[in-house]
């Protein structure tokens, strides 16, 4: 009997503890998903909502893939679909949950929190670069793209950062990118790491979903860079952006605690303080993400509709409606939208193409809205193309192999690839897009228009005279064609013609006066400048007849009986 009661207790004691262990693990268990869960903001709190907030990915399969896009893919055609597996370094999914992959960390907050902002950042960086396997900068330069239509903008500004900017280099701050998963090619994501020098890469997922009517709903996507709290600040700059000069010194100034942003912007104003979101200066915190993503949620469908609708639909208005008067100004020379008719001024630091044309979209296609055109093409855009052909793409791979004569590893120019179309003469912008096409070089362009006539000879024109009367007193005819022709373009030849110029620059267009008139020299108020034509805008491309009341024209005249009919003056 004695026997069989201590067995009783025996086996009663065996059975609290098991159930006492289970109850550490069930504990332990909650505690973890507590730990790994997005902040509630980013989780949906309504069954029957159509537009769900980013959810954790709980699976490999809920990852995006990284393996590289195959080399066999149909010309313009974006990779296929892959096999997912896990992710390679440099590539972090903010959505993600750190149980099924270790870099995707932005969504996961650090444990525990000690005291003061400075050594709580500290805490959080080597959390994460635990967790992930990646080294992180205390500070960071962050861009943000949706698309493969701003990738081309992405990587000029990327370059010209890692040109100008010392903490890049010196790896104390990362080069940053956020894109959205699912609209980014991996092609494209190698291009961006090796050709403009990304260090990190941030994939998230949409928010433009949850405010279809909103204009600019894209730019929802804003949001995330408050959650990348490893950061002690970073300095955010649109994608439409070029760095002159370095923007380090950003980082050291004060821009008071958290709820605090660094802008652009002004205090006055009928309509109260305002400040610009294209270029910014935070200081990520969760407390922050929490509370713009709280007031995003509640301001569209099914719970609101503040920010779905027309223009107000962006992230400025939600940014100003958080943040209020709460920013600490920037000075504007870090971010400047010039007039595309004066060259850079030296104190600029970095330009803002804010033009509805950005540089790099198709200039063969017509401008819808001749009203925001003198903003596409000037001095800005020359910068861009300048930066883009000789540090990204005759330092590319492709150009490189083509110079080699070695094969490609894909055909060169997606949809518009042809036995023509080759690096060493055309750039492919806007790849894997609807909107990707190819264009000549600017040397291969100039070449190719390295062209002359029999009889050919440059006169200069008196003021306000167009190449037709500058022709005729000379018994010539104006050569239409000849207008764009490399010699009559060329800035040596045109001050030489001009010995009263002070310099020569493109010449740009303006309503007033659409450059029409130029090759020549433009006798300002202020100093005379001699201009050449770009050739790239259809409004300002020269013509024969053309005048202004400040231009001297630069004409290409033959004799008058070298056209048969008006063939001289005829469009090409």
């Amino acid at each position: 009997m004695a026997t069989s009661s201590r067995r009783r207790r025996m086996g009663s004691s065996a059975l609290i503890l098991v159930l006492v262990a289970l109850l550490i693990w069930a504990a332990h268990t909650i505690w973890i998903g507590q730990t790994m869960r997005l902040p509630a903001a980013v989780e949906s709190s309504d069954a029957d909502d159509n537009h769900q907030a980013p959810v954790v990915a709980n699976s490999e399969a809920d990852k995006p893939s990284t393996k590289k896009p195959s080399k066999n893919r149909l010309p313009g055609k974006p990779p296929k679909k892959e096999k997912p597996h896990k992710e390679k370094k440099g590539s972090t999914s903010i959505a993600a949950s750190t149980r099924s992959s270790p870099s995707s960390i932005v969504a996961t907050p650090v444990p525990a929190v000690v005291q003061g902002r400075e050594a709580a950042v500290v805490q959080r960086r080597a959390y994460y670069e635990q967790a992930s396997g990646e080294v992180f900068a205390p500070v960071a330069y962050l861009l943000i793209i949706s698309n493969e239509d701003f990738l081309d903008g992405a990587l000029v500004l990327g370059v010209s950062l890692k040109m100008n900017c010392p903490r890049i280099a010196a790896g104390t701050a990362d080069l940053a990118i956020i894109i959205t998963q699912g609209r980014v090619s991996r092609a494209s994501q190698e291009r961006l790491k090796k050709e403009a020098g990304f260090n990190k890469i941030f994939e998230v997922p949409s928010l433009a979903t949850r405010a279809p009517g909103a204009y600019w709903k894209d730019t929802f996507d804003k949001i995330y860079m408050f959650n990348l709290t490893m950061y002690q600040k970073i300095v955010f700059m649109d994608a439409d952006m070029i760095n002159i000069r370095s923007m380090d010194a950003l980082f050291d100034k004060n821009y008071g605690d958290s709820t605090y942003v660094g802008a652009i912007g002004f205090r006055g104003g009928a309509e109260g303080p305002y400040f610009q979101t294209g270029m910014m200066v935070i200081q990520p915190t969760r407390e922050m993400f929490d509370k713009i993503y709280a007031r995003f949620e509640s301001g569209v469908p099914p719970k609101g509709n503040n920010y779905n609708h027309g223009m107000n639909g962006r992230d400025g208005v939600l940014l100003r409606d958080v943040f209020g008067d709460r920013f600490k100004m920037i000075d504007n020379k870090y971010s400047r939208n010039l007039n595309p008719r004066w060259p850079v001024p030296d104190y600029v630091v970095s330009l803002h193409l804010r033009g509805k044309i950005k540089p790099w979209f198709d200039r063969k296609l017509p401008n819808l809205d001749p009203e925001l055109g003198k903003k596409e093409f000037g001095h800005p855009y020359v910068l861009f193309w300048d930066i883009y052909e000789e540090q990204i793409h005759k330092l590319g791979l492709e150009y490189q192999l083509a110079l080699r004569k070695k094969p490609l590893p894909e055909p060169f120019g997606g949809t518009q690839a042809g036995p023509d179309i080759s690096p060493l003469t055309h750039v492919w912008m806007m790849r894997y897009s609807k909107k990707e096409y190819v264009q000549l070089l600017t040397s291969e362009d100039k070449r190719r228009r390295n062209h002359t006539v029999p009889g050919l000879q440059y006169m200069t024109g008196q003021l306000n005279a167009s190449c037709v009367e500058v022709c005729a007193t000379q018994s010539m005819q104006c050569h239409h064609k000849a207008l764009s022709f490399s010699h009559g373009q060329d800035c040596n030849v045109l001050l030489q013609a001009f010995p009263e110029c002070v310099r020569c620059e493109a010449g740009v267009y303006w309503r007033p006066h659409p450059g029409s008139d130029y090759p020549g020299l433009d006798a300002g108020k202020k100093e005379s400048v001699c201009k050449y034509n770009l050739l790239h805008d259809e409004r300002g491309r020269p013509n024969c007849t053309a005048r202004y009341e400040t231009a001297r024209r630069f004409c290409p005249c033959v004799p008058a009986n070298s056209c048969p009919g008006a063939s001289c003056d005829a469009a090409v």
